[in-house]
């Protein structure tokens, strides 16, 4: 039997596993509501924020999601308190610590102006609106973009019509519970039309505001002075313009002295392909270091659509690359080596379909990467992909309690890397807890070997754990679910069963890795 090969083998790691992205869990829009989830995403620590501006016959949703032990749960699902149809109410958003703000592209009667909403999270983790900003009158699509950073935002209106239709953003600080009005930026060339505040950028004193239309597009750097006074440090176009219009700051992502900006109708390597230029500073001025380009295949894949740029690495999002399927879309990852980017991975979500548009909007958090796929146009419901930028395996739960005496299920899911597609996973359980963990060589388990433990061994793919033992799919993944019969383990009540799943070679069946520990607790 499998069981007795798995306690008799020597366990060894097998090289080069475990650094690539690896798509752990994927969010599908709730049924009750009919399209465009995912077209905005912000992640933060254990919170999740989804925005679904786009549903029939309502002023659009937003989704507060949270990660326990057990796994990721809808939290809350707000709608403006003043909704109108046709409003877009999560049509941007974003999210750090305690704040979370909401944008909207109208405004009920005052169409098109455009308002943004702002939680805030109580002591039961609860979200609170505490405040809806507007601007004055004869601006519009405030809140097109924003972006956020401790307790200060910038939040764009990219026109107004008194201007000529010129755009400009607003700095906000936390300030008494409040969020408060401090500086109004604007270019030093204000062109009409130029959509000045299309994207924006901030990190501490310093913020990234691309202006994609009117001619080839900009993109600028604003550093805030010790008077207050926020002053304009660099103006960037494209080396070369395009015929076609290169839509040059439609993304812009900022990290310290580096600065990512996308034209997604740069022709390069192939007409409206689309590029990144990646700009840093030196010691008196910003300059060009490089410009990065997807691998020509013939496509319009709008690269540089979506744009994250932390530390040395930059993820690009590609949303209408048309591989494997028309418009499925793939997010590109470039590593920075010295003054060098390169390309290191290109990756797509678990069952890509046409018009996914995966890579529409990119967040990241640590080792965590949300990809947002919003399905456009609506073939297929929208989702949010969840990577784990360490790789490795990882377990998710979809409930953190079970009735014994109703009966009841928690999900599981189960990720590991692409690489481990057709390789065995083996999940076992706990209600001894996860330290000591249990050494198998390369891996450690974390489970407290008992009864339960033993059991799952000689008896895998019982009605308690279906699935329990089997093989990871293409994209390294399998599901199943911890399952209790009514009336069943009254003398467990109250105590708290851990699962967790190794990975084994298909053919020496050595284990390559093992998971985390994930909860659920036997309630009455």
């Amino acid at each position: 039997m499998l069981f007795r090969c798995f306690l008799a083998v020597a366990f060894a790691v097998l090289p080069g596993m475990g650094q690539s992205p690896c798509e752990v869990v994927k969010i599908q829009q709730p049924t009750q509501f009919g399209a465009d989830f995912a077209q905005s995403v912000a992640l933060r620590g254990n919170s999740l924020l989804v925005g679904m501006p786009n549903v029939t016959n309502s002023g659009g949703y937003a989704m507060f999601y949270s990660r326990s032990p057990s796994g990721w749960e809808l939290d809350q699902i707000e709608q403006a308190p003043d909704k109108a149809i046709g409003d877009m109410f999560g049509w941007t958003s974003a999210v750090d610590g305690n704040h979370a703000i909401i944008g909207r592209q109208s405004d009920g009667a005052l169409t098109s102006q455009g308002s943004v909403y702002c939680y805030e999270r109580q002591s039961n983790g609860q979200w609170s609106m505490i405040q809806k900003i507007t601007v004055p009158l004869g601006y519009w699509a405030f809140g097109w973009s924003m972006s956020i950073d401790g307790d200060r935002v910038a939040i764009a209106a990219k026109g107004a019509a008194a201007l000529g239709d010129k755009g400009r953003v607003f700095i906000f600080e936390f300030e008494n519970g409040l969020w408060v009005q401090k500086w109004i930026i604007k270019p030093s060339l204000d062109t009409l039309g130029d959509w000045f505040g299309a994207s924006v950028s901030l990190q501490g004193d310093r913020v990234a505001i691309g202006a994609p239309k009117n001619g080839t597009g900009r993109a600028y750097i604003f550093d805030r002075q010790s008077d207050g006074k926020w002053v304009e440090q660099a103006l960037f176009t494209p080396p070369v313009v395009s015929p076609t219009g290169d839509e040059f700051g439609g993304a812009v992502s900022l990290h310290g002295d580096t600065v990512a900006v996308g034209a997604i109708g740069y022709d390069y390597p192939v007409s409206s392909a689309g590029a990144v230029f990646v700009y840093s500073k030196g010691q008196s001025s910003w300059g060009l270091q490089q410009q990065l380009a997807a691998p020509p295949n013939g496509t319009f894949p709008s690269f540089g659509f979506a744009l994250h740029l932390v530390g040395e690495v930059i993820y690009v999002g590609a949303p209408t690359n048309a591989l494997p399927v028309s418009s499925a879309g793939c997010v590109y990852r470039f590593d920075r080596v010295g003054t060098s980017w390169n390309q290191t991975a290109k990756f797509f979500g678990s069952n890509p379909f046409g018009s996914a548009w995966f890579g529409n909007a990119i967040a990241r958090d640590g080792d965590l990467l949300a990809i947002a796929a919003h399905a456009s146009p609506v073939p297929q419901p929208g989702h949010v992909h969840l990577f784990s930028i360490a790789g490795g395996a990882h377990l998710e739960g979809n409930a953190s309690s079970v009735s014994a005496s109703a009966g009841g299920s928690q999900p599981l899911q189960l990720g590991a890397c692409p690489e481990h597609a057709g390789d065995f996973y083996w999940i076992l359980g706990s209600v001894s807890g996860t330290t000591p963990a249990l050494p198998l060589g390369a891996a450690d388990l974390p489970l407290v070997v008992d009864a339960y433990t033993l059991f799952g061994l000689q008896y895998p793919n019982s009605p308690l754990l279906p699935a329990s033992l089997g093989t990871l799919d293409p994209w390294g993944r399998a599901t199943t679910s911890f399952t209790l019969p009514p009336q069943s383990v009254p003398n467990l009540v109250g105590a708290t069963a851990h699962h967790a799943f190794v990975v084994l070679d298909s053919i020496s069946l050595a284990v390559e890795l093992a998971s985390n520990p994930t909860p659920v607790l036997i309630a009455p």
